[in-house]
């Protein structure tokens, strides 16, 4: 299909596209979906990498928009919306399920609850471990025993078991899934910056332990810059590259746009000019409120008043 062909398909998607990004959509979508099921391959993580607040969910939108379009399984996701969970699993694996149930099926979710338990138990051995190791003249003898009985290495072991069992069951399920579909599954994950530290590094571990299957692509929408501050707050790490490069196969820079276009894009889209156009067909003052002292000390310094060497 010639370029021209292709702008006229994806017109309506970017009839608001104050930015320019049509072709870097376009392009990046029919990239991604190239990542087919590989008997034995595994999944395909991208970063779309851009500074805070410069139009990486502008993108992202659209780049879902294009890939309903071709008709990819895909599905968007604010992950900062949701990390108030203690595991970023749950939020991811539900969204998944958002595609996956249109064909009235479910994907299999013991995992969910083997992962808590797995790892509320590995915890409480612990702290059992931490409790034999105080002189036992100082403890209640009941607690000890309270450990030994229900988090032992055989308990551990069970919890253990079930849970590989239930990763087993997952990919199972991602497996057949990707396999039988002849396009991938993308999931895009939007706002990974504005997440904690500790957050953002999970859910990409969470990305390659769980969903690590061929034919499942995942788009980031990340500050790496950021995202390189987190793994060093971690891990005191130098080599962000080199951790970097464990989960993310491959970066797409999101052009930076021009000033003023920008600056009008930021305009229409927070409605400001609506209410302008209102207070006039209401011929009202158009008044804001302004706080006298900060202009007054912001102008100081540079009026004759504030000039100290005169």
């Amino acid at each position: 299909m010639s370029d021209d062909n292709l702008a006229i398909e994806y017109d309506e998607i970017f009839e608001d596209d104050k930015l320019g990004i049509k072709s870097s959509v376009i392009d990046f979508a029919h990239l991604i979906e190239q990542n087919t099921y590989i008997e034995g391959g595994v999944s395909k993580v991208y970063s779309i990498s851009a500074d805070f607040g410069t139009g990486k969910t502008f993108f992202c939108e659209k780049l879902q928009s294009v890939l309903e379009k071709d008709s990819v399984q895909t599905t968007k996701m604010n992950i900062w919306e949701m990390d108030f969970y203690e595991d970023p699993l749950m939020p991811i694996l539900a969204k998944l399920n958002e595609i996956y149930e249109k064909d009235g099926r479910k994907l299999p979710t013991k995992i969910i609850d083997s992962t808590l338990k797995f790892s509320k138990n590995s915890f409480a051995c612990l702290c059992g471990t931490a409790i034999k190791s105080i002189s036992q003249e100082a403890l209640n003898v009941d607690i000890i025993e309270e450990f030994k009985n229900h988090f032992s290495s055989k308990s551990l072991y069970d919890d253990f078991n079930q849970y590989q069992k239930a990763l087993k069951e997952l990919k199972e399920a991602l497996t057949q899934w990707a396999r039988t579909s002849d396009k991938p599954i993308i999931i895009i994950i939007d706002e990974l910056d504005r997440c904690s530290p500790d957050y953002a590094v999970r859910t990409l571990e969470v990305l390659k332990h769980f969903f690590d299957v061929s034919g499942f692509v995942f788009v980031l929408a990340i500050d790496e810059n950021h995202l390189e501050n987190s793994v060093k707050c971690l891990f005191g790490t130098e080599n962000f590259d080199g951790y970097k490069r464990k989960f993310i196969n491959n970066t797409f820079l999101l052009p930076s746009p021009d000033k003023k276009v920008f600056a009008e894009f930021l305009y229409d889209k927070s409605g400001i000019d609506t209410v302008i156009k209102k207070i006039q067909e209401e011929k009202r003052e158009l008044v804001f409120l302004i706080d006298i002292y900060s202009v007054f000390y912001n102008s100081f310094p540079y009026s004759r008043y504030g000039d100290t060497q005169g």
